[in-house]
């Protein structure tokens, strides 16, 4: 099956010779866009500017369709105060509160964010125990596998590229931080409970008209 994709910072010259910085296209009845928005510690103006142009898009479309709209990926958002969040705030996105996304838990690279007509696509009513909202998350598959005590495991899978240290602590330094990145990622996936049956209030709304 064919591969729609783009280039993102890390890709060579072949990968983006293949694959374009934006995509657009339809899949399924939806209609699609795909970017990697770019940007460097120091250096986040371009990332800035990028989630701003793509909010005020789907802004400007939102309020003049009355169109759903989800956008989500890898947006290298720092953290949630700082200025690439507020450039998708600046948009009224509604954004759940995933929590740090990337593998050290303390990035929130990855979002999943909405803008909806009303009374359609609203998070879901799932709690916890203690009653706090739990609709949304991220999935920790390190706790799983590659798990950082099972560093002398691998060890004799991937030694071969030749840049394991020799010292067991240095080794599983390198595992943790590097190796096994390489193998899954650094990027956890997301996950959103959504609400999409609004049956009841739509026959509600009918039964009290006038």
């Amino acid at each position: 099956k064919e591969t729609t994709g783009v280039y993102g910072n890390i890709d060579d010259s072949e990968i983006r010779a293949l694959y374009p910085l934006h995509q657009r296209f339809e899949c399924e009845g939806l209609d699609v866009w795909i970017t990697h928005i770019g940007g460097y510690p120091g250096r986040y103006d371009r990332r800035v500017k990028e989630i701003e142009q793509i909010g005020k898009f789907l802004r400007k479309r939102h309020d003049r369709n009355n169109e759903n709209f989800v956008l989500l990926g890898d947006m290298n958002i720092v953290d949630p105060e700082d200025k690439t969040m507020r450039a998708l705030k600046r948009s009224r996105f509604t954004i759940p509160d995933h929590g740090p996304t990337n593998m050290t838990g303390t990035k929130h690279y990855d979002q999943i964010a909405f803008l909806r007509r009303r009374g359609e696509l609203e998070l879901g009513p799932s709690v916890d125990g203690d009653g706090a909202p739990n609709n949304c998350g991220v999935l920790n598959f390190y706790r799983s596998v590659y798990r950082p005590a099972d560093s002398e495991l691998y060890y004799p899978l991937g030694k071969h590229n030749g840049k394991w240290p020799r010292g067991k602590d240095a080794r599983k330094d390198y595992f943790r931080r590097q190796w096994r990145t390489f193998q899954l990622s650094d990027h956890l996936p997301l996950w959103v409970e959504l609400r999409i049956d609004f049956t009841d209030r739509y026959l509600k709304r009918i039964r009290d008209r006038p």
